[in-house]
């Protein structure tokens, strides 16, 4: 797994623990943390990309993730070419992690290229990103909605019985867009 990473088990902890738990639980034969943002600033891109295929083709890997796979990078088109032609020919996915928009803060050009080279893409949001992508040669798009990190989040289930103070309870909301040029404006008038 290439996290987006100075140091995976730091940085990514949600995702690590998690992966970790599966190889303990028997249900993933092996994980490998390859943390790219730290990796990157010590060995360059190549370096980065030459451990990547060391490491999966060492381990036989029948799938690498490249988590959050944007950022300032040079084109990854050459690297995820090596890791694809490993020996056993991993299925390679990748995750958009960050909400991104239609005009302003764009989808970065570096998942843009991983993600039409990439088996499997999982995104936070699907339609005109998913349609974006898939013009630009994406295939097998996947909503996958960020969760909160099992890791930094955690607590015990309170003990304590809560003693409701009302049987019902309505949550909603009728604001107002502050923005009348927002493509969701309309929805209010």
């Amino acid at each position: 797994m290439l996290y987006q990473a100075r140091d995976a088990a730091a940085d990514q902890p949600g995702y690590y623990e998690g992966f970790e738990r599966l190889v303990a639980e028997g249900a993933l034969d092996a994980h490998a943390a390859i943390p790219v943002d730290g990796m990157a600033e010590e060995q360059g891109w190549n370096g980065l990309w030459a451990e990547a295929e060391r490491i999966a083709g060492s381990m036989r890997a029948d799938a690498v993730f490249l988590q959050f796979f944007h950022g300032v990078m040079p084109d990854p088109t050459e690297g995820i070419q090596r890791l694809k032609r490993l020996p056993t020919r991993p299925t390679l996915f990748t995750s958009l992690g960050d909400p991104y928009g239609r005009w302003i803060r764009r989808v970065p050009r570096s998942f843009r290229v991983a993600s039409a080279l990439a088996d499997v893409s999982f995104l936070t949001g699907m339609g005109y990103i998913a349609r974006q992508l898939s013009r630009l040669g994406s295939r097998n798009l996947v909503l996958m909605p960020n969760g909160c990190c099992q890791v930094r989040f955690s607590s015990q289930p309170s003990t304590a019985l809560p003693q409701p103070e009302f049987d019902v309870v309505f949550v909603g909301s009728r604001v107002y867009p502050r923005n009348l040029l927002s493509q969701f404006s309309y929805l209010y008038y």
